[in-house]
């Protein structure tokens, strides 16, 4: 019987073999974490979405209103953020993209985990210098 996860499961198993790792989906999500136990990324398929969200964790809220404003402001640097965006959530500064889940094959989708992966590990860096 097919679920609505079915083609994300598939996209997981895939991008679990070219990591060389088992990987599950549980209720639409899947969470990775790099060896300092960071969130790499998170991807998970929404309910009643055709969208594949991938998120993760890269630092805590500025306390400042304009260390605030100024984050936020580089959700327009394109450039830097190659179509990511930056969002807060209960304190937590998380990088965000989407992709649509019908627009992508295995190898589509792995690359995009990878770049979403590298992009979140770059803006980690940033925010941190």
């Amino acid at each position: 019987m097919k679920t609505r996860f079915s083609p994300l499961t598939g996209f997981i198993n895939a991008l679990g073999a070219r990591l060389g790792t088992s990987l599950t989906v549980q209720n639409g999500v899947c969470a990775l974490y790099d060896g300092e136990d960071n969130e790499a990324a998170v991807i998970e398929l929404p309910e009643h979405s055709e969208m594949v969200v991938f998120h993760c964790r890269v630092g805590r809220c500025p306390e400042r209103s304009a260390d605030l404003q100024q984050l936020l402001s580089l959700n327009f640097d394109v450039a830097r953020l190659h179509g990511c965006w930056f969002a807060v959530d209960q304190g937590d500064v998380r990088l965000c993209a989407q992709r649509e889940l019908a627009t992508l094959d295995e190898s589509q989708f792995c690359d995009a985990a990878h770049g979403f992966i590298a992009q979140a590990r770059e803006a980690r860096a940033f925010l941190h210098a």
